[in-house]
């Protein structure tokens, strides 16, 4: 039976959950735990899967969730012991830059400001409880009300890391996707050069000798390293296109293609497949 196509998709429980196709890459779970820095970044051509494996991750490791559903017959459960020890186990701050292209500075702030506001009231039992003192149920607030000031919106993802640490007692990972899609555009629309300052603050607080960091990942474009942005971390592993870490997670395989073409029924078109892609190999 041929599952539906979902075309744009990046949501994984949705693709998982409505039993659409899937490209099956589920072991880059297995080959990060593996393989990760204390921050990996990994830049990838757009199209390539990026935010929909930054979504299983998502899902995979948070500990607000029950997902062992979604991941029933796929290849990382496999993994029995991976399953056992990160199924779940970690709070998770997880956000999407891809949308902070604003024509002005100030703008582009403004949808920083709202994207941290959405992060923060997503994780709002943290300021119900008792695990944070009145200081710090302040700040919180500051945060969700879209109230920090620019310079206090730099630390926002560090502060949360905290209270997710102070709640859980276990360190966070922090996924963002599209790191660089903001000092991309600041570099068209002009005005780089505070959007380059904002963003190392604003990277460096969570990434940067964080003890309440298990990892991070970050994915992009490309790596922004002309003004130190994250080149200054001694912590930081990138993979890049060519490199053979992750190869097989971003992207499709050759194997790949060829079973999808014979799962709907043009094997034929194979090699057609492979000649619009002007000359590049798979894989």
């Amino acid at each position: 039976m041929k599952k539906p196509i979902l075309k744009g998709a990046e949501a994984f429980d949705k693709i998982i959950s409505g039993d659409y196709f899937y490209v099956d890459k589920t072991l880059f779970i297995k080959e990060l735990l593996e393989n990760k820095g204390e921050v990996t970044l990994i830049t990838r051509p757009r199209r390539f899967g990026k935010t929909l494996n930054m979504s299983m991750l998502k899902h995979f490791f948070d500990v607000s969730k029950d997902s062992r559903s979604l991941f029933d017959g796929l290849k990382i459960m496999e993994h029995s012991n991976i399953m056992e020890k990160h199924l779940n186990k970690y709070p998770v701050v997880s956000l999407t830059l891809k949308n902070v292209e604003l024509p002005t500075y100030e703008k582009s702030i403004e949808r920083i400001k709202s994207i941290v506001s959405t992060i923060y009231q997503e994780n709002l039992y943290l300021y119900d409880g008792n695990s944070l003192n009145e200081f710090k149920k302040k700040d919180f607030f500051r945060y969700c009300s879209k109230e920090a000031t620019e310079v206090e919106l730099q630390g926002a993802l560090l502060f949360l890391t905290e209270c997710l640490y102070t709640y859980h007692k276990k360190r966070v990972i922090v996924l963002i996707d599209e790191y660089d899609r903001p000092i991309d555009s600041a570099y068209i629309k002009g005005y780089y050069s505070d959007m380059i300052e904002f963003m190392r603050g604003f990277l460096g607080g969570v990434f940067k000798t964080n003890d309440y960091l298990e990892f991070g990942v970050l994915t992009g474009v490309q790596r922004i390293s002309k003004e130190s942005l994250i080149s200054e971390f001694n912590n930081l592993v990138v993979c890049g296109i060519m490199d053979d870490l992750f190869a097989t997670c971003f992207g499709f395989t050759e194997d790949e293609v060829k079973d999808v073409c014979q799962m709907y029924g043009v094997g034929d078109m194979f090699e057609k497949v492979e000649k619009s892609y002007n000359g590049y190999r798979f894989g």
